[in-house]
């Protein structure tokens, strides 16, 4: 039951029914003609908006490409409820890294290191770019992240 009904107590006679056949005599052809072109002109007017939020939306827009050598975060899937590096709710890392970038095996797969552990991952894709190249600034930023797992 929908709420408009359940509230109500009727069913919700929206522009889309209005055109049935006995209800057109009820209305009117004009009232009806009226009321299908406010919905062909507001159906016209969205899809102008989309068009234009679309174009400003890709001029702003630039594809991610990442060299060897790069340092880069990876973005953690918010899951609700579940612990992530000792931090629970909205406190809990969005990014974890630096990761430096070792190979392109293709083009959206990509071989990771962890400087901490050595160890190589490989990844499909990856949301941020790190710009500075310092590795000391980025070991202090991962070792608080790890080594104290809470605020």
């Amino acid at each position: 039951m929908a709420p408009f009904e359940a509230l109500y107590g009727r069913k919700c006679r929206s522009p889309l029914h209005w055109s049935e056949v006995g209800e057109r005599l009820a209305l009117g052809p004009d009232v009806l003609q009226e009321a299908e072109d406010k919905v062909r002109i507001a159906r016209e007017r969205l899809l102008t908006a989309q068009s234009r939020q679309r174009s400003y939306a890709d001029r702003r827009r630039r594809d991610l490409e990442f060299q060897i050598g790069d340092h880069v975060f990876l973005k953690v899937s918010p899951t609700k409820g579940i612990r992530r590096f000792g931090i629970r709710g909205k406190l809990s890392p969005r990014y974890i890294g630096p990761y430096e970038i070792l190979e392109r095996v293709a083009r959206w797969r990509i071989d990771l290191l962890y400087r901490r552990t050595y160890r190589v991952y490989t990844m499909y894709s990856m949301y941020r770019s790190f710009g500075s190249t310092s590795t000391t600034r980025l070991m202090c930023w991962t070792l608080h992240l790890w080594s104290h797992g809470r605020i």
